[in-house]
């Protein structure tokens, strides 16, 4: 028994080396990596995080989307008797994008489409119509409950939506320069 503990540490230890070999490795072709390959790289970065993201925003429109039916007796505005199935329509078409973005962006961050693909264009389309539609839904959720909230929260999108719009384009010009 006593021979299979050291040969577990001692193959233990074998692969702590070849880790760190791989790291060694691996840090030192940074240094010797075409612009090109570095944008690639940086594209299955980008197209890892907005996996997460698309995917977590998905299931958070699902999840509203249910509460909403769960509740439609409080989703109703004025008097308004088809609000409740417009806001439950709107949450199932946004999570309906956001999956779409998420199978996209599972292929390219993956790499079995190429980052510079129509797959990844297409997939990171579907994440901004995900994105703006989610942003313009979030007063019309809260409107049922307060007018105020919705009005406070429209402005703020707006104002945060214009600055990084104008962080973005400040930023992309800055490349061309």
């Amino acid at each position: 028994m006593s021979t299979r503990k050291g040969n577990t540490s001692d193959n233990n230890h074998d692969d702590d080396n070849k880790k760190e070999g791989q790291e060694n490795i691996e840090s030192q072709e940074e240094g010797n990596i075409e612009p090109q390959e570095q944008e690639k790289r940086k594209s299955q970065k980008q197209a890892e995080l907005l996996l997460t993201t698309s995917s977590f925003l998905g299931g958070l429109t699902f999840t509203a989307m249910i509460f909403v039916m769960q509740s439609r007796e409080d989703f109703v505005y004025q008097n308004f008797v088809y609000y409740p199935e417009i806001m439950i329509t709107c949450l199932g078409g946004i999570s309906f994008v956001f999956v779409l973005a998420s199978i996209g962006h599972l292929d390219t961050a993956t790499h079995i489409f190429s980052v510079f693909g129509k797959t990844h264009k297409l997939s990171f389309k579907f994440s901004a119509i995900g994105w703006i539609c989610i942003i313009i839904l979030i007063p019309f959720l809260v409107l049922p409950f307060t007018l105020v909230g919705a009005i406070v929260l429209g402005a703020v999108e707006i104002i945060l939506s214009v600055r990084l719009l104008s962080h973005g384009l400040a930023d992309s010009e800055s490349k061309k320069l």
